[in-house]
């Protein structure tokens, strides 16, 4: 299942796992705090933009989810 939450924020929800990709959970999204989220598996961030990368270690801190993204990001 594909959920968008806006901008470019998408969630993937499946049987084998669940991913969030550019996870800013700003007013202009339908979820507003990483509190909405219990389990995610991998957070994929494409760029350190704050309305990409957003909440993105929260939700890591907070799930346990692995952060896949670029160099930039990874030495963040």
């Amino acid at each position: 299942k594909v959920k968008f939450h806006g901008h470019a924020c998408f969630e993937i929800v499946s049987a084998t796992g669940n991913i969030i990709i550019d996870p800013y959970l700003g007013i202009i999204l339908k979820k507003g705090t990483p509190d909405d989220f219990e389990k995610l598996d991998a957070i994929l961030v494409s760029h350190g933009h704050g309305d990409h990368l957003g909440d993105a270690i929260e939700l890591a801190q907070k799930t346990g989810a692995l952060i896949v993204s670029n160099s930039e990001i990874g030495s963040y």
